[in-house]
């Protein structure tokens, strides 16, 4: 069986990468902000 991507799920392709782009530029922040969360408790 073959699974492919309607037109709606290629309209999230693109909100996606940018949210997987903003993560990868913004990547040491989010682990120094997880870090003082958990130190925090």
């Amino acid at each position: 069986m073959e699974y492919e991507l309607t037109a709606l799920g290629h309209s999230l392709l693109g909100p996606i990468n940018a949210a997987c782009e903003w993560a990868h530029d913004h990547w040491d922040e989010l682990i120094d902000a997880r870090a003082a969360g958990l130190k925090a408790g």
